[in-house]
């Protein structure tokens, strides 16, 4: 994409308060919850946001970690029963019949 298009008015770069007209159609297009900063105001909350971040990056490994579980489980679950069976006596020989 063009960074210097028309139609990128806040492409993440320093811009003048003069530069942000509240006439602007494309300031209604925010997505709900969005506000414009400025660039003080934004360094002061960059701490608060990157332990934000690393607290997802953890959520994520966590995920990404019940899923590996959940996905052996499942690989694993014939297995299981086999041994549930053999264990409570049965045998798995009398079940094919």
């Amino acid at each position: 994409m063009k960074e210097d298009s028309d139609d990128i008015i806040f492409n993440g770069r320093p811009m003048l308060p003069e530069d942000l007209k509240e006439t602007n159609s494309k300031i209604i297009d925010l997505p709900s919850g969005c506000k414009i900063v400025s660039l003080e105001d934004a360094r002061l909350t960059l701490q608060e946001n990157i332990n934000y971040v690393f607290t997802l990056q953890a959520y994520q490994d966590d995920v990404e970690d019940l899923t590996e579980v959940m996905t052996l489980i499942e690989q694993l679950k014939p297995t299981l029963k086999q041994i549930r069976l053999e264990l409570s006596g049965v045998e798995v020989n009398e079940l094919n019949h």
